[in-house]
């Protein structure tokens, strides 16, 4: 990236490529502070624009991924003992966009009853994720949709991570 397209990129506001220029930059073996022209740097309101930019877009990315997954009615294994089945069926990076999928049940994410419960889990990144945020929901056959509930089934409390396994 030329001065010049750097330059550009902090006055018309472009936080992607205000991102691409300071790892540009931060990462350049070969660049040198003792070559570089003051007439080509931004100013220092400039600096500080992007700077609140670059938080505000890594505060969106570490908001979690939702990650949407549907639930059987209880059901016996071989052994005798019931449990429900889970499916992953989707994910989002903005949660709420999650939650409006299913409750216009999505892809037919229900599947003419099958999966009676659904839940969004947000979570953090990482090996074995943290919760940010659980949203369950189950399906309303009157209402021909899921509908949000308070909690999840009373078999799967205090279970978590139904996406990953």
């Amino acid at each position: 990236m030329s001065d010049k397209t750097a330059r550009k990129a902090f006055t018309e506001g472009d936080v992607k490529q205000k991102a691409e220029w300071t790892r540009t930059i931060a990462t350049s073996p070969s660049w040198d502070p003792a070559t570089v022209k003051a007439d080509n740097l931004p100013d220092l309101h400039e600096v500080a624009d992007m700077l609140e930019e670059l938080a505000t877009v890594k505060a969106a990315s570490t908001k979690g991924i939702s990650l949407i997954t549907t639930l059987t009615k209880l059901k016996p294994t071989e052994s005798g003992i019931e449990t429900r089945y889970p499916r992953c069926v989707g994910y989002l990076f903005n949660q709420e966009e999650a939650i409006e999928a299913v409750k216009a049940n999505a892809g037919d994410i229900n599947e003419a009853g099958y999966y009676p419960f659904c839940v969004v889990e947000t979570l953090g990144e990482g090996i074995y994720p943290n919760t940010i945020s659980t949203v369950w929901f189950e399906w309303d056959q009157d209402k021909g949709g899921y509908q949000e509930i308070d909690g999840p089934p009373k078999d799967l409390k205090g279970v978590c991570g139904f996406s990953i396994g």
